[in-house]
């Protein structure tokens, strides 16, 4: 204390008002009763005469506390709060760049996605091999419970060559019973050949309403319907 009141003279005696003072030691981590109990004067000492008094020395104008000049407790405690904003900044990155877990199986896949908790799942069979990705990004409804997640779909490999290396993200519903919303070329890829699916049918239904059976395009993979 008797630093900081040292402090504080030498401050005042540049020209500070206490104002000045108690606000700068305020924002370097002095609590109110500390700079209070700086600030309270010594018992007066005995009087010189007037005659003994010395001419004090003109005080200059200042209007910034210069950096450095406070005791070495409040540089400790600004040491301490930028030590505790970088442990956890760094905690927050590693929590974002956590790996995803690897699900062996659809059952563990489906786990994952309930929780909105990242993981991949790999499928193969005789339609080829895609890859499943839980990302991070959800929503919230106002009870907290989790009403959609992300997640990617990707083609590593198909009988159908134009399809491979297509992907897609779906915004997949959790807490309720609704339609996912998918965007990316896989996407787009799917809606076309199931809109030419469909065109396809309504000309054939509707030719053999009429009584004619013309030859019908239908687009790779679709099965082929044999009348009598």
């Amino acid at each position: 204390m008797a630093d900081l009141k040292s402090w504080i003279d030498e401050q005042k005696a540049k020209g500070f008002t206490e104002d000045q003072l108690k606000e700068h030691l305020k924002k370097n981590g002095y609590d109110d009763a500390k700079i209070n109990e700086a600030f309270t004067p010594e018992p007066p000492s005995p009087q010189l005469s007037t005659a003994e008094q010395p001419t004090p020395n003109p005080v200059p104008e200042q209007t910034t506390i210069p950096e450095g000049s406070l005791p070495k407790k409040s540089k400790s405690i600004n040491f301490i709060i930028i030590g505790v904003i970088a442990v956890l900044a760094i905690a927050f990155i590693v929590y974002l760049n956590m790996g995803p877990t690897n699900c062996p199986d659809e059952a563990c896949f489906t786990e994952n996605l309930k929780k909105c908790e990242k993981a991949v799942f790999v499928s193969e069979g005789n339609d080829g091999k895609i890859r499943q990705t839980i990302t991070s990004g959800r929503s919230l409804d106002e009870q907290g419970n989790i009403e959609w997640c992300n997640v990617k779909t990707e083609v590593l490999t198909s009988p159908i060559q134009e399809v491979v290396g297509l992907s897609m993200v779906c915004k997949m519903p959790i807490s309720s019973i609704s339609i996912p919303e998918c965007n990316g070329e896989l996407w787009e890829y799917t809606q076309a050949q199931m809109q030419a699916a469909l065109d396809a049918m309504g000309d054939l239904i509707s030719n053999t309403t009429s009584g004619g059976m013309p030859d019908v395009d239908l687009p790779d993979g679709f099965p082929s319907l044999d009348f009598p």
